[in-house]
């Protein structure tokens, strides 16, 4: 008998050592394919979350931890430091691609956390190899593209799910400890996952009971250091977030939504059995990891859907890391197949099925459209829509789901269980492939649309740069400009305009002689919604509406036209603005204005506190002329019109024209046609 023992240890050790090695092969090719793909994408464009995280990587490798002059309160660092060093030492593009490689690197280990799991709940080795490859397979993997901290929190979140429920289920000290570590890992990833340790409380009470304190006091203490990065995160970056959040009825709606998309996004077919075995476990492990992994479901879906009522946007971002515990929880289903189970498995596939009849996934793909959303699935899915149309794109996964839920009552009575996890991962794959190629597709177009060379600003720039933001809604040209030019550290914006992002921003102050007061070294002025001319200053480059200037002497603006567009146009109101070289002198400005004869009717414009008529298909040459000193005229029109590229605009500024003036002790200002 004992040689039998032995040889059985043997062949189990044998196979146990198969599947650790299949299971490092999993992650070495995961994180190849993967980092290749990520790789291949050229252009960031998730914003701003993809240039916080690199801007202050870039300021960790240089030792502080500033965006543009100003040090930020952004607790999520873990992403950041791990990217510095290749900040530090690779050019701009290198390092962009070597964070995306390393992003693919780190997610990739996620294999591991849940192969333990599955072990742990004493699943067999080929499913938790299935469940390994189930949690790189999933959709979401395809934010290694960005340069996030996405796929660094994954592999996060899970391994303190695995500590987490080894520690309720054994309370040692040390284990507890392990959980309080990477939990608070977790949370310096991403801040959303400070849930980690309300869902170890919650299962540790579900537990213990009454003697939870005593049992579990050290990973008690993770609450310590969770709350304090919750609370410089809430007291700083995300100081909005209360203004968000409206208990009402759009948030209870996208609490069930998200739950209906994630199954989706799931595969239908493993999701009622998966929700059954939660519901009703078998055994003191089963009822472990149910209580944590469904405690940790319940928290990042209302958390999530804080976000989700507001943005109106499925945040997939936010919850694709319970896309294994789920796969886990189907193995704990399949092994054991209580007929108790099989009634609320049937109950669940026809809530899916209802559901997705009364809630057509069109309603959730508009955003996706344009790839402003935070789902991968329903990126893939606004693809096929393209392709096939709305509603027939619609219809498609409507009977697909309906199939797939069928499919798991097919499961709950019997009938298959490999076919499920088959159709499962080709599911799955099929989504991921679709997201990937989407994600290349969509980054060369952002990367056709940019400069050749994307430094260009750091070529061309003898030092520091200041940022002249002109726009009234946050531009995206300058967006990528200050991701790929670090040497743009500061940002002024000018009057009616509004900064990039949420970071240091300081209003630009014009002084009684048009100088730039405050801009020190080069600048660098958006045009998109300004006119400007300068003086003591030499143009240095120009790109995509973006003009480097550097100071010769004291750079001072000659005129100033807000809003006027790259293109001519005025907006509905705005001001035209001019300085004399010299302060004694008065200064004349002088130019056109016109309407297309297509319009159908005149333009009633006022200057100051004269008016003018521009009829469509006329001209009108205008000079104003201040008494002395420098001139603003307000101006405002009637008859403005919402164009092709979502503006109102009312009359066309051509020869724009300044010039000094003897000085006049007449009206302030003269305009005449």
């Amino acid at each position: 008998m004992s040689f039998l023992s032995d040889v059985s240890a043997t062949a189990a050790a044998t196979r146990e050592r198969r599947a650790v090695t299949a299971l490092a092969a999993l992650v070495a090719v995961s994180a190849a394919v993967r980092g290749v793909l990520a790789a291949a994408n050229p252009a960031p464009r998730y914003f701003p979350d993809e240039y916080i995280y690199a801007a202050l990587g870039r300021s960790i490798a240089h030792g502080h931890l500033e965006i543009r002059g100003a040090t930020t309160h952004f607790p999520e660092i873990l992403q950041p430091i791990l990217a510095a060093p290749l900040w530090g030492l690779l050019s701009t593009t290198a390092a962009y691609h070597a964070v995306q490689v390393e992003n693919a690197v780190l997610g990739s280990l996620v294999a591991i956390p849940v192969y333990a799991l599955a072990r742990w709940l004493d699943l067999g080795r080929g499913y938790a190899l299935f469940c390994a490859v189930y949690a790189l397979l999933v959709p979401s993997f395809t934010l290694a593209t960005f340069t996030v901290a996405d796929l660094v929190a994954y592999p996060l979140v899970l391994t303190a799910v695995v500590a987490g429920v080894r520690a309720v289920d054994e309370p040692t000290a040390a284990r507890q400890l392990v959980f309080l570590v990477v939990a608070s890992l977790a949370t310096l990833a991403r801040l959303e996952y400070a849930v980690l340790v309300v869902a170890y409380i919650v299962c540790a009470v579900a537990v213990e009971r009454r003697c939870v304190l005593r049992v579990h006091r050290v990973a008690s203490l993770a609450l310590l250091p969770a709350a304090a990065v919750a609370a410089f995160g809430i007291a700083g970056y995300y100081h909005h977030v209360f203004s968000i959040v409206h208990a009402n009825g759009s948030l209870v709606r996208w609490f069930f939504v998200q739950m209906l998309l994630l199954t989706l996004t799931a595969g239908v077919v493993i999701v009622p059995g998966a929700v059954a075995a939660m519901v009703r476990p078998h055994g003191r492990r089963e009822t472990v990891y149910a209580s944590f992994a469904g405690a940790l479901a319940v928290l990042l879906l209302a958390e999530s859907s804080v976000y989700a009522a507001s943005a109106d946007d499925f945040k997939e971002r936010y919850l694709f890391t319970l896309l294994p515990l789920v796969a886990v929880a189907f193995g704990a289903y399949l092994r054991d197949r209580r007929p108790s189970l099989k009634l609320l498995v049937l109950a669940l596939a026809a809530v899916i099925v209802v559901a997705v009849a009364r809630l057509p996934i069109s309603t959730y793909t508009a955003a996706a459209a344009t790839r402003e959303t935070d789902s991968e699935f329903l990126f893939a899915v606004s693809y096929a829509q393209d392709r096939l149309g709305t509603s027939t794109g619609s219809l498609v996964v409507a009977v697909a789901a309906s199939l797939l839920a069928a499919g798991a009552v097919a499961v709950a009575l019997g009938r298959i269980g490999r076919a499920a996890l088959a159709v499962t991962l080709a599911l799955l794959a099929v989504e991921t492939g679709s997201a990937v190629h989407l994600d290349i597709q969509a980054g060369r177009q952002v990367r056709a649309e940019l400069p050749a060379d994307l430094t260009w600003v750091d070529d061309a720039a003898p030092g520091r740069v200041t940022a002249l933001t002109t726009a009234s809604q946050p531009s995206g040209v300058l967006r990528e400009t200050l991701y790929w030019n670090p040497s743009i550290e500061r940002e002024a914006v000018l009057p009616g305009a509004a900064a990039t992002d949420s970071f240091s921003a300081q209003p630009l102050r014009i002084g009684e002689d048009g100088a730039l007061v405050g801009v020190r070294g080069a600048f660098l002025l958006d045009g998109e919604s300004a006119t400007v001319i300068f003086t003591g200053a030499h143009r240095l480059a120009q790109e995509l509406g973006l003009t480097l200037w550097e100071p010769v002497g004291r750079a001072r603006f000659r005129a100033l036209v807000l809003p006027r567009y790259s293109d001519g146009w005025l907006a509905g109101n705005g001001a035209i603005r001019a300085w004399p070289l010299m302060r004694s002198n008065a200064v004349r400005v002088s130019f056109t204005l016109s309407v297309p004869r297509s319009r159908p009717k005149a333009v009633l414009m006022r200057l100051g506190r004269q008016r003018f008529t521009i009829r469509p298909g006329r001209q009108v040459s205008i000079a104003c002329t201040s008494g002395s000193g420098p001139v603003t005229l307000r101006y405002s029109a009637r008859n403005v019109v919402f164009d092709r590229q979502l503006r109102f605009v009312s009359a066309l500024l051509g020869r724009l024209e300044v010039a000094d003036a003897p000085p006049t002790t007449g009206p302030a200002t003269r305009c005449r046609s």
